[in-house]
C-alpha cells in the first residue's frame, strides 16, 4: 500500500496485469519488467530437437531481438548439430536453475517428466547418427572422391 494525496491505494497482482482497486489498469515500469510468461522447458527441448537449425527455441526463450537465434538461421545447415546440443543442455538444465533463468517472474514453475526424458533420449540417438553418417560422408569423399554416394 502507498498514500496518494492522502488517500491509500493497494495495488493487487492478478496474474498479468497490476490493477488499481479502482479497477483501472496500472503499469509502472518499475513493475512491468517483473511480469513474465512461463517458459516450458520441454517446449524449448522440443523446439531445439525439431527446430534447432532455425533458432525456434532461441526465438522461444529470448525473442527476435536475440542474435544467436539469428545466427542459427543465417547458418543454417550447420546450425542443426548445434539445435541436437542446445536440446540436450536444454533438456539436462535441473529444474531449479531453469526457473531461476527463465521462470524468476512467473507464478507457474517447471517440471521435468517423461516426455522430456523421451525426448532427450531421442535427440541423443538421432543426434549419433547423424554424426556418424557425416564422418562416413566426410571419409566417402576424402578418399573415394565421393564415388559412393
Amino acid at each position: 500500500m502507498h498514500t496518494t494525496r492522502g488517500i491509500q491505494i493497494a495495488e493487487i497482482t492478478v496474474q498479468t496485469h497490476l490493477y488499481h482497486l479502482t479497477g483501472k489498469y496500472c503499469f509502472s515500469l518499475d513493475k512491468l519488467d517483473m511480469l513474465h510468461s512461463h517458459k516450458n522447458k520441454t517446449l524449448a527441448t522440443l523446439l531445439a530437437f525439431a527446430l534447432g537449425g532455425v533458432g525456434a527455441h532461441r526465438f522461444y526463450l529470448y525473442g527476435t531481438k536475440d542474435g544467436l537465434a539469428w545466427l542459427h538461421v543465417v547458418l543454417f545447415p550447420l546450425s542443426i548439430f548445434a539445435g541436437f546440443v542446445e536440446a540436450l543442455v536444454i533438456g539436462l538444465t535441473p529444474d531449479d536453475k531453469w526457473n531461476a533463468t527463465h521462470n524468476a517472474g512467473s507464478a507457474t514453475q517447471s517440471k521435468s517428466g517423461w516426455p522430456l526424458a523421451l525426448l532427450l533420449v531421442c535427440t541423443m540417438g538421432i543426434g549419433a547418427i547423424a554424426v556418424i553418417a557425416a564422418i562416413a560422408r566426410t571419409v566417402d569423399y576424402l578418399y573415394t572422391g565421393g564415388a559412393y554416394g
